[in-house]
């Protein structure tokens, strides 16, 4: 009889776990509505001079045709147009914006998009310049000095009071004029690709004890909301560090207080645009490349906040050799693209339990690597 009895539990008990595994099933593929894609933003068609060809797209990963780097999906423009700015005290395009001309910045950068991007472009286009901000107070003091100094050669016989106020108020004016005016004509020229400039809105909380944007940088990112305003998609960084104190779940506030930003920003303007945090693939600080752990951490947490996607970047420094790629073909096809996939498809609901349990993260990084190792396709239980 007592056999009989464990006989039926144990029937029970399997049936139960059917029921469980498949209502696990079911919340996956209901959850997973929500599109995330995951962009391809690194210059791997260097190695195809060595005969190697890095092929993301397998990996549900959206790659430009024929891996070229401004292609039919993603694009970034490193120095658009023709910004001015200062290198090493040397003016480069007269320096500052309000020594510079607006209209060979636009005629540039008009150029630049028409060589490079297709007619129907529709996807990811970045703008990247960083030198400095459309903002006196945020950027580099070469560019206050520089600001003042055109001020007082104008206005010889202003006291250092009118000298200031007027630097800070012509250097906000025409750098809002330099940055605004290409994602007017970006738009213009492709309406239904994603435009906006790398990096922004920015946040500043370096350090692993970084759980909050700095408030300053908040106050700047509310006056500079015209520039989100003007966009079409929000690029912030969420790069993270390996060394100095910075541990998994650090990295991970570290990127959430980044991400949480730019949801800030996006709320504040009142439009639904997409938010597609840019990804490196190596830590900041080190040659390394992101462990499995970090990767997961990293790219979905995104997916756990609601975004839209990532773009995952990489550098020509780190494909410079043909042994460079390998590595990091290597790297991709064993680790990045397995962990990506795995992401991209995984619920949110579930990928929110993975990312807040130490065994449950190592658990998913694992099945994604076995995934790759014995080329299956399931789902973790």
């Amino acid at each position: 009889m007592r056999h009989k009895i464990a006989q039926r539990h144990r029937a029970q008990f399997h049936i139960r776990g059917k029921y469980i595994r498949l209502a696990l099933l079911i919340l996956t593929y209901i959850d997973n509505s929500h599109c995330f894609d995951v962009y391809w933003n690194i210059p791997s068609q260097t190695c195809q001079k060595f005969g190697i060809y890095i092929n993301a797209s397998q990996y549900g990963i959206v790659q430009n045709t024929d891996d070229v780097f401004y292609g039919d999906k993603v694009s970034i423009f490193y120095g658009p147009g023709k910004f001015p700015w200062i290198e090493n005290d040397v003016p480069v395009n007269g320096g500052i914006p309000q020594n510079a001309s607006l209209f060979d910045h636009l005629e540039m950068f008009t150029d630049e998009v028409t060589k490079k991007l297709p007619k129907d472009f529709k996807g990811v286009a970045v703008l990247d310049f960083e030198r400095y901000y459309p903002s006196y107070d945020m950027s580099p003091v070469e560019y206050k000095k520089s600001s003042r100094a055109w001020v007082k050669a104008m206005h010889p016989g202003w006291t250092p009071s009118q000298i200031e106020t007027e630097a800070i108020n012509t250097f906000n004016e025409t750098s809002r004029d330099f940055f605004e005016i290409l994602l007017w004509k970006g738009r213009e020229m492709h309406p239904e690709a994603l435009w906006g400039y790398y990096h922004y809105p920015y946040c500043h909380n370096y350090g692993p004890q970084g759980y909050q944007c700095k408030p300053e940088i908040v106050v700047h990112n509310d006056e500079m909301s015209w520039l989100m305003e003007a966009s079409t998609a929000l690029y912030p960084s969420i790069y993270i560090f390996k060394d100095s104190g910075w541990d998994p779940i650090s990295r991970r506030r570290n990127a959430l207080v980044r991400i949480k930003e730019a949801i800030r920003v996006r709320r504040n303007i009142g439009k639904n645009i997409p938010i597609l945090p840019y990804f490196w693939y190596r830590y900041h600080d080190s040659t390394d490349y992101l462990t499995p752990l970090d990767i997961t951490n990293t790219l979905g947490l995104s997916k756990v906040m609601n975004l839209e996607g990532i773009v995952l970047w990489g550098s020509t420094y780190d494909l410079q050799t043909e042994e460079m790629c390998l590595q990091f073909k290597n790297f991709l096809e064993e680790k990045l693209g397995p962990v990506a996939r795995y992401v991209s498809r995984y619920s949110r609901s579930l990928l929110t339990r993975v990312i807040n349990s130490r065994r449950l993260l190592k658990k998913f990084s694992m099945s994604a690597l076995r995934e790759a190792s014995h080329n299956i396709n399931h789902v973790v239980p």
